[in-house]
C-alpha cells in the first residue's frame, strides 16, 4: 500500500522488534532489505516470513541494525540537532522592553536609552508602550479610525517619537 508511512517500522525498531514489509512506498524507500527490515513482493509473504520465523539470529542481528538507524538517523533528538544548530546561528537575540506608559520620567529615559544601545550592538529589541492608553486616559479604538492609523502607520508614529526621545 502506498500510503502507508515508516513510522511503524520506526516504532517497531525502537523495541528492537525487526519488520517485515510490502516492498512499496515509505517502506521501500526507509527501509534497507535484509539490513534495516525486510520487504516484500506480492507473491513472496510465505518464503520471507518463513526465513525470518525460522532464524532468531537473522532476526536480532536485523532488529539490532534498524534500532542503530532509527536511534543515530531518524529521532529528532539526533537528525534534529544540525536543523536546530543551524537557526540558532542565524538568530539574533531578542528583548521586548514594556512600558506601562510614555510619560517622560527620569527611569523611562534610561530604558530607551539602553535599548538603543543594545540595537546598537547587534540586539533585536521593541520597545512598547500602551501609549495611547496612557495619553488619552483609555484605549480608544475611534481614535484609530480618525486618524487613519493602520498599524503599521501606528509604528511610524511611534518609532518617530522614539527617535525625539533618544535626542
Amino acid at each position: 500500500n502506498e500510503a502507508k508511512s515508516e513510522n511503524k517500522w520506526t516504532e517497531a525498531a525502537l523495541v528492537k522488534i525487526p519488520t517485515v514489509a510490502s516492498n512499496t512506498g515509505a517502506f521501500k524507500t526507509e527501509i534497507k532489505h535484509n539490513t534495516t527490515g525486510f520487504l516484500v513482493n506480492d507473491n513472496d509473504w510465505y518464503k520471507e516470513l518463513k526465513r525470518v520465523i525460522d532464524s532468531k539470529e537473522l532476526r536480532d542481528e536485523i532488529a539490532n541494525n534498524a534500532y542503530e538507524e532509527v536511534m543515530n538517523n531518524r529521532i529528532t533528538y539526533n537528525s534534529g540537532r544540525g536543523i536546530a544548530e543551524f537557526i540558532r546561528s542565524k538568530l539574533r537575540k531578542n528583548i521586548l522592553f514594556v512600558f506601562p506608559s510614555t510619560n517622560i520620567s527620569g527611569g523611562t529615559m534610561v530604558a530607551i536609552k539602553h535599548g538603543l544601545i543594545l540595537r546598537k550592538n547587534g540586539f533585536d529589541n521593541l520597545m512598547f508602550a500602551d501609549f495611547l492608553r496612557s495619553r488619552y486616559g483609555k484605549f480608544d479604538r475611534d481614535l484609530f479610525e480618525r486618524n487613519n492609523w493602520t498599524p503599521k502607520k501606528f509604528g511610524k508614529i511611534y518609532r518617530k517619537e522614539l527617535e525625539i526621545l533618544s535626542k
